[in-house]
């Protein structure tokens, strides 16, 4: 797959763990790009590095791996549903009530559910996905947060799937953190691949470069958190294995429900495999994966964090 985006063809190094490049070893090798995996904190970064304004073409010309048609169709099914709700009653431990930003909202899954406890707002680069969301109620501007929502303060922060695609992690969290009211959190989901044993990696049906910048590892989510001013409060680990078998099993089943012709509209045989598939990622993931063994295999964590004292 040749992108034919920018790139910036020095080895940039592990920006979490501020040290140049040298001696990390490549890891993953995908569309024409390679992840070098840092030897200290194993945060994996992508070389060559898209440039800023080449990632944002992504989303602005719907380009992404995930079509803004496949996140609509994703956030009415049963199992999205599910799995913002398991979010949300860890996010109201901290705080109950109050105003909402969703970062990056996808097909609105999360908006519809966070609706009944906040004033939620939300950014995302994706035109078509934010006329919908704007059209399930939800005050969404296009754009990067920290511009369209430039001033503004919130109680929650929240992101999934997000911090991967972000080009400067700690310049956005040191962003997202002036933003944070007094007693607000910063919660956001992501993959913790950095931390996956290298024998889990055939079970990976598609790595997503170059969407994805970086993989996370437990140190390096610590660095972040340090470099951006935050702590930790709260953090949920869900493997991801028994989820990621069963999918590299069922992997034409999904390419069919996501592509071919008319996958645009998403017909209503696709959209009942979606809610067989979701319905199954959810029971998978958070209910079994929150007890199955995580050490070394795929996961997904999910993370409180407050400004630090």
């Amino acid at each position: 797959m040749d992108t034919g985006l920018p790139t910036q063809s020095r080895l940039p190094g592990c920006t979490m763990c501020e040290r140049d490049a040298g001696g990390d070893p490549p890891v993953i090798s995908e569309n024409g790009y390679t992840g070098y995996q840092c030897s200290r904190c194993r945060l994996i970064y992508i070389h060559p590095r898209p440039e800023l304004s080449s990632i944002a073409n992504l989303y602005d010309h719907d380009s992404a791996h995930v079509s803004a048609a496949q996140w609509i169709a994703a956030s009415s099914t049963y199992g999205r549903a599910l799995k913002a709700r398991n979010t949300l009653k860890i996010i109201r431990r901290h705080v109950p009530r109050g105003r909402l930003l969703e970062i990056g909202a996808g097909g609105g899954a999360f908006a519809r559910q966070a609706k009944a406890y906040y004033d939620v707002s939300a950014a995302e680069l994706n035109p078509g996905q934010v006329e919908h969301m704007r059209s399930i109620g939800v005050d969404c501007r296009r754009g990067l947060f920290s511009d369209v929502f430039r001033g503004e303060t919130f109680d929650v922060i929240y992101h999934c799937d997000v911090l991967s695609h972000l080009y400067d992690p700690v310049a956005e969290f040191q962003a997202m953190r002036a933003m944070l009211n007094p007693g607000g959190v910063l919660v956001f989901e992501t993959g913790n691949n950095g931390d996956m044993d290298q024998r889990f990696y055939r079970f990976v049906q598609e790595w997503m470069y170059p969407d994805h910048l970086f993989f996370f590892s437990e140190q390096s989510l610590a660095n972040l958190g340090r470099h951006a001013g935050f702590e930790p409060v709260e953090t949920h680990v869900y493997s991801r294995e028994i989820e990621h078998r069963l999918m590299k099993r069922l992997q034409g089943a999904k390419q069919r429900a996501q592509s071919g012709p008319g996958a645009e509209r998403i017909s209503a045989k696709r959209k009942a495999m979606l809610n067989v598939k979701h319905l199954l990622d959810y029971a998978l993931i958070y209910v079994l994966g929150a007890w199955t063994p995580k050490r070394g295999r795929p996961q997904t964590v999910i993370s409180v964090w407050r400004p630090a004292s």
